[in-house]
């Protein structure tokens, strides 16, 4: 995992023409909407969970499935809130690095800690992993165009 305070030294030429202010409130931005992304997914909000992501948005689970646009991506949501995520909820999504493609795309990489997942062989105490976002920014928002789960422990279906 990337250290925290690496955010601060990886702006590319793009970014580094905005002025340190409006750089920082873009931060806070995106930091605001995966915090969002938490909040919205542990309380199974899924009105709330879809206006966070951009329409044609695409994601790979933490369990491998992927879905490509907004709709796929909460029907893929419901049916893992159903099963292998029947019980589980992110306890923990820390934000390790955003870096700014242009003024209006980012990356950004968090950390996430995730309790409570179904297996084959039971209900895991822990996950833990790294999500990864491509973010863009629509009519002034920040959105989810894209974000893979990889866990560093093995979830299967």
């Amino acid at each position: 995992m990337t250290c925290p305070n690496a955010q601060h030294a990886d702006r590319t030429a793009a970014a580094a023409a905005s002025p340190p202010d409006a750089l920082q409130h873009a931060e806070a931005q995106i930091r605001d909407l995966i915090e969002a992304r938490r909040l919205a997914w542990n309380a199974q909000d899924v009105a709330g969970y879809s206006r966070l992501l951009a329409v044609e948005a695409e994601l790979t689970s933490a369990t491998g499935k992927t879905a490509q646009g907004r709709d796929e991506i909460l029907r893929l949501y419901l049916a893992q809130r159903q099963g292998v995520y029947r019980t589980a909820a992110i306890t923990a999504t820390v934000v390790q690095r955003i870096r700014f493609v242009t003024d209006e795309v980012a990356v950004a990489e968090a950390s996430f800690a995730m309790t409570g997942v179904h297996t084959a062989a039971g209900v895991l105490p822990l996950v833990e992993g790294l999500n990864s976002y491509l973010l863009v920014r629509r009519a002034g928002s920040w959105v989810i165009w894209s974000m893979r789960a990889l866990p560093t422990t093995a979830i299967g279906p």
